[in-house]
Protein backbone atom coordinates (compact mmCIF):
# COMPACT_ATOMS: atom_id res chain seq x y z
CA UNK A 1 0.00 0.00 0.00
CA UNK A 2 1.47 3.34 -0.95
CA UNK A 3 1.63 6.43 1.27
CA UNK A 4 -1.40 8.12 -0.32
CA UNK A 5 -3.57 5.02 0.21
CA UNK A 6 -2.36 4.76 3.81
CA UNK A 7 -3.29 8.38 4.51
CA UNK A 8 -6.64 7.93 2.78
CA UNK A 9 -7.43 4.88 4.95
CA UNK A 10 -6.33 6.77 8.06
CA UNK A 11 -8.64 9.71 7.25
CA UNK A 12 -11.53 7.37 6.48
CA UNK A 13 -11.11 5.67 9.88
CA UNK A 14 -10.89 9.02 11.66
CA UNK A 15 -14.13 10.16 10.00
CA UNK A 16 -15.88 6.95 10.94
CA UNK A 17 -14.59 6.56 14.50
CA UNK A 18 -13.12 9.94 15.45
CA UNK A 19 -9.67 10.39 16.95
CA UNK A 20 -8.40 7.75 19.33
CA UNK A 21 -10.05 4.48 20.26
CA UNK A 22 -13.70 4.43 21.28
CA UNK A 23 -12.78 2.46 24.44
CA UNK A 24 -10.57 5.34 25.61
CA UNK A 25 -13.62 7.59 25.82
CA UNK A 26 -16.25 5.29 27.27
CA UNK A 27 -17.85 3.67 24.24
CA UNK A 28 -19.21 4.75 20.91
CA UNK A 29 -19.64 8.47 21.54
CA UNK A 30 -19.23 10.94 18.74
CA UNK A 31 -16.21 13.25 18.65
CA UNK A 32 -17.95 16.25 20.24
CA UNK A 33 -19.25 14.14 23.11
CA UNK A 34 -15.80 12.65 23.70
CA UNK A 35 -14.23 16.09 23.95
CA UNK A 36 -17.08 17.15 26.18
CA UNK A 37 -16.56 14.12 28.43
CA UNK A 38 -12.92 15.02 28.93
CA UNK A 39 -13.71 18.66 29.69
CA UNK A 40 -16.38 17.97 32.30
CA UNK A 41 -13.67 16.21 34.39
CA UNK A 42 -15.73 14.13 36.74
CA UNK A 43 -19.16 15.71 36.30
CA UNK A 44 -21.66 13.38 34.74
CA UNK A 45 -22.70 14.45 31.28
CA UNK A 46 -26.35 14.67 32.30
CA UNK A 47 -25.54 16.93 35.25
CA UNK A 48 -23.28 19.16 33.12
CA UNK A 49 -25.96 19.44 30.45
CA UNK A 50 -28.56 20.46 33.01
CA UNK A 51 -26.19 23.05 34.45
CA UNK A 52 -26.01 24.69 31.02
CA UNK A 53 -22.42 23.89 30.06
CA UNK A 54 -21.75 26.46 27.31
CA UNK A 55 -19.24 24.36 25.40
CA UNK A 56 -21.68 21.49 25.05
CA UNK A 57 -24.43 23.93 24.09
CA UNK A 58 -22.29 25.31 21.25
CA UNK A 59 -21.54 21.83 19.93
CA UNK A 60 -25.12 20.63 19.99
CA UNK A 61 -26.63 23.79 18.49
CA UNK A 62 -27.92 23.25 14.97
CA UNK A 63 -26.89 25.72 12.30
CA UNK A 64 -29.63 28.10 11.23
CA UNK A 65 -29.65 29.38 7.68
CA UNK A 66 -29.89 33.12 7.17
CA UNK A 67 -30.23 32.88 3.38
CA UNK A 68 -32.73 35.35 2.01
CA UNK A 69 -32.40 37.79 4.90
CA UNK A 70 -31.17 40.98 3.27
CA UNK A 71 -30.20 44.28 4.87
CA UNK A 72 -32.88 46.36 6.55
CA UNK A 73 -35.02 48.17 4.00
CA UNK A 74 -33.61 46.28 0.99
CA UNK A 75 -36.03 45.58 -1.84
CA UNK A 76 -35.10 44.01 -5.16
CA UNK A 77 -35.63 46.44 -8.04
CA UNK A 78 -38.59 45.95 -10.37
CA UNK A 79 -36.22 45.81 -13.34
CA UNK A 80 -34.32 42.93 -11.79
CA UNK A 81 -37.55 41.09 -10.99
CA UNK A 82 -38.65 41.48 -14.63
CA UNK A 83 -35.36 39.88 -15.70
CA UNK A 84 -35.82 36.95 -13.27
CA UNK A 85 -39.44 36.39 -14.30
CA UNK A 86 -38.62 36.60 -18.01
CA UNK A 87 -35.74 34.13 -17.65
CA UNK A 88 -37.87 31.70 -15.64
CA UNK A 89 -40.66 31.81 -18.24
CA UNK A 90 -38.16 31.46 -21.08
CA UNK A 91 -36.48 28.39 -19.56
CA UNK A 92 -39.69 26.63 -18.50
CA UNK A 93 -40.63 23.44 -20.32
CA UNK A 94 -44.28 23.88 -19.29
CA UNK A 95 -44.95 27.44 -20.47
CA UNK A 96 -44.97 28.91 -23.98
CA UNK A 97 -44.25 32.55 -23.10
CA UNK A 98 -44.22 33.95 -26.63
CA UNK A 99 -47.53 35.82 -26.06
CA UNK A 100 -46.96 36.84 -22.41
CA UNK A 101 -46.19 40.41 -21.29
CA UNK A 102 -44.61 40.95 -17.86
CA UNK A 103 -45.04 44.09 -15.77
CA UNK A 104 -43.71 44.67 -12.25
CA UNK A 105 -44.55 47.47 -9.80
CA UNK A 106 -43.21 47.37 -6.23
CA UNK A 107 -42.65 43.63 -6.44
CA UNK A 108 -46.14 42.84 -7.72
CA UNK A 109 -45.93 40.94 -11.02
CA UNK A 110 -48.72 41.24 -13.58
CA UNK A 111 -48.91 38.73 -16.41
CA UNK A 112 -50.89 39.77 -19.51
CA UNK A 113 -51.39 38.10 -22.85
CA UNK A 114 -52.63 34.69 -23.87
CA UNK A 115 -51.73 31.04 -23.46
CA UNK A 116 -53.26 27.97 -25.12
CA UNK A 117 -54.75 26.31 -22.02
CA UNK A 118 -55.55 26.71 -18.32
CA UNK A 119 -52.73 24.36 -17.22
CA UNK A 120 -50.19 26.67 -18.85
CA UNK A 121 -51.86 29.70 -17.24
CA UNK A 122 -51.48 28.11 -13.78
CA UNK A 123 -47.96 26.89 -14.53
CA UNK A 124 -46.83 30.44 -15.45
CA UNK A 125 -48.13 31.79 -12.14
CA UNK A 126 -46.70 28.97 -10.03
CA UNK A 127 -43.34 29.30 -11.74
CA UNK A 128 -42.81 32.90 -10.66
CA UNK A 129 -44.67 33.22 -7.36
CA UNK A 130 -41.65 32.07 -5.31
CA UNK A 131 -38.96 34.03 -7.11
CA UNK A 132 -36.94 36.31 -4.85
CA UNK A 133 -38.48 39.78 -4.65
CA UNK A 134 -41.92 38.78 -5.96
CA UNK A 135 -44.56 40.01 -3.50
CA UNK A 136 -47.65 38.88 -5.43
CA UNK A 137 -48.68 37.67 -8.88
CA UNK A 138 -51.67 39.02 -10.79
CA UNK A 139 -52.46 36.55 -13.52
CA UNK A 140 -54.41 38.37 -16.24
CA UNK A 141 -53.58 35.77 -18.90
CA UNK A 142 -56.42 34.74 -21.19
CA UNK A 143 -56.94 31.47 -22.99
CA UNK A 144 -56.37 31.66 -26.73
CA UNK A 145 -58.38 29.68 -29.24
CA UNK A 146 -56.87 26.26 -29.61
CA UNK A 147 -55.72 26.09 -33.20
CA UNK A 148 -56.08 22.76 -34.92
CA UNK A 149 -57.57 21.15 -31.81
CA UNK A 150 -60.48 19.67 -33.71
CA UNK A 151 -59.73 18.94 -37.31
CA UNK A 152 -62.70 18.60 -39.63
CA UNK A 153 -63.11 15.08 -40.94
Amino acid sequence: MNRQQTQSNQYAQEERYGYGRADDFGGNENYAERGYSQQTSGLSQDRARHEGNERHHEWSREKVSHAGKGPKGYRRSDERIIEEVSEALTHSHDVDATEIDVEVRRGIVTLRGSVPDSQMKRAAEELIENLYGVQDVRNDLTLSAKENFYKPA
